[in-house]
């Protein structure tokens, strides 16, 4: 079965060390098979993110305005979900680990670099951004079952929220149960779109569409316990 390629996008305003990283990719594409893209300047760069989707994205350090890593911070904001590779022509240990600590997934230094090591580095940080987002998928899901269980709680109505007290509460799923399906699915949707929002840096009206949710509560007179 054939392995689809790894798609790198190559960030580099030198051709010559462009060419030369490319060159170490090559070397061993027999065994992990790669497609590779060169973009000599950012704006290249954030336009080939908007057109294409990259497995992986080889960044070098110098490009971008600024303080060293606008970069970076700037293609990490067009694809958040893109595993970055920083490539420096200097060893720096603090802005390495400033690099990692704002979302990179490795910081190389030019000169230092052999196929293997390249490899390795980009393969690695593929994996632990696929395993990041899981985790971070698992998160949202967890609060969004919370956050419905509370849902869930709420009495049909004011009677029934003084009588909770005595009786226990009548839930709305149990009164109204088509308009509670509603109000879950509504607010599963609502979900999703936060859980988008985080992960790709977009912007949905979320507030707006959980002030709905709590009118159309209100209006049934809901109450918590």
């Amino acid at each position: 079965m054939s392995v689809a390629p790894i798609k790198v996008l190559l960030v580099e305003d030198d051709q010559g060390e462009a060419d030369e990283l490319s060159g170490l990719l090559m070397q061993a594409v027999h065994s992990v098979p790669m497609v590779i893209t060169q973009a000599q300047q950012l704006s290249l760069a954030l336009e080939q993110l908007t057109q294409t989707s990259f497995d992986v994205v080889l960044l070098d350090i110098t490009l971008g305005e600024g303080e060293k890593l606008s970069g970076f911070e700037q293609i990490h904001t067009k694809a958040p979900t893109v595993p970055i590779i920083i490539l420096s022509g200097f060893q720096d240990a603090t802005l390495a680990i400033e690099a990692v600590r704002r979302g990179a997934q490795d910081y190389l230094v030019k000169g230092q670099i052999d196929s293997p090591l390249l490899v390795r580095s980009i393969r690695y940080g593929i994996e632990r951004q696929r395993l990041l987002l899981e985790v971070q998928q698992s998160r949202w899901q967890q609060q969004q079952e919370r956050e419905l269980l509370l849902l869930e709680q709420f009495p049909a109505n004011q009677a029934t929220a003084v009588a909770s007290k005595l009786y226990g509460s009548l839930l709305l799923r149990e009164s109204v149960p088509d308009k509670f399906n509603q109000l879950v699915q509504q607010y599963a949707n609502i979900m999703d779109l936060a859980l988008e929002q985080r992960i790709y840096r977009v912007t949905h009206p979320i507030s707006e569409q959980l002030r709905e949710v709590a009118q159309q509560l209100g209006f049934l007179k809901a109450s918590p316990k």
